[in-house]
């Protein structure tokens, strides 16, 4: 009879295994939609990150922002990639601290861009749960915030868990925001039980056939001879910070999959670039 211990161990061989096979099975191939149309413009990746700067480390001592930092400036696919990063500039664990400034120092160095994304000393809440008032304010903290890293007013937020409604949205219009959603979410914000990702590629690759769909249907934006995919991931999330590399390999490659030409240069590296993809990316209210 097996001891409890090693029945635990062979039940999590076994959801490891179903769960990669479920994984594989869920691939699209060339072969599923060769008799679709060809998408005729290349796509770019737009990398993003929420919920940083992170000050904690992983098992193997690495902080998990500066790992990806490091990640996306050197790394087999394309070297010194550029990234909007959307920042908790007060966090008790992050941008509030010396350490987290100090990160964010770094990302603006590197060429990043730094977005909004809370203020509030209350850390990662809503912006719908908070007033009119509170939360002008707390835009205004964080615009500031980033001011004196940057020496620029960032123009984007995207609201923590992205809950906004009418309300919200105007008042980020009133303190001159552009909202950013995204096309992608790698579903990172939250791993369940184990922290692994099963489905990463599957999913991505599932995501990526429905940005093929859009761009077949027109609707998403050309931006100097390019279709800027974004992508979302969380900084803070050490599962992340380990495997940013395989991420950027599995867009790649996943977009390769689904017959999405990938632009020569697979993700921005220019600064100036990417803000102007984010400015035609904003979300443009329909209230």
């Amino acid at each position: 009879m097996f001891h409890n211990r090693s029945l635990s161990t062979v039940y999590l061989l076994l959801f490891i295994l179903c769960a990669g096979l479920l994984s594989a099975c869920s691939i699209i191939t060339p072969a599923d939609i060769e008799d679709e149309p060809a998408v005729q413009v290349p796509v770019r990746f737009l990398l993003s990150f929420d919920d940083g700067p992170s000050i904690r480390t992983d098992i193997f001592g690495r902080n998990p922002t500066e790992y990806i930092l490091q990640q996306i400036e050197n790394n087999p696919v394309q070297n010194d990639i550029k990234a909007i990063f959307f920042v908790q500039t007060r966090n008790s664990n992050g941008g509030g601290t010396e350490q987290g400034k100090a990160l964010l120092r770094k990302e603006h160095q590197q060429g990043h861009l730094l977005g909004l994304h809370s203020a509030s000393p209350r850390g990662h809440v809503a912006h719908t749960d908070m007033s009119a008032s509170e939360l002008d304010q707390s835009l205004k903290d964080g615009i500031q915030d980033i001011q004196r890293i940057t020496g620029y007013q960032t123009v984007f937020v995207r609201p923590p868990s992205w809950y906004y409604d009418q309300d919200t949205y105007a008042i980020y219009k009133k303190n001159n925001l552009n909202m950013i959603l995204t096309d992608i979410s790698a579903r990172d914000g939250v791993i369940h039980v184990f922290k692994i990702s099963f489905r990463r590629r599957s999913h991505i690759n599932n995501e990526l056939y429905k940005i093929r769909r859009q761009i077949i249907n027109r609707q998403l934006p050309i931006v100097d001879g390019v279709v800027p995919v974004l992508v979302t991931f969380h900084d803070p999330n050490t599962f992340t910070a380990g495997h940013m590399t395989e991420y950027l390999s599995i867009l790649t490659e996943e977009a390769a999959n689904v017959l999405l030409p990938v632009s020569d240069k697979p993700f921005y590296d220019q600064t100036n670039a990417l803000r102007e993809a984010l400015l035609h990316k904003a979300f443009i209210s329909e209230f």
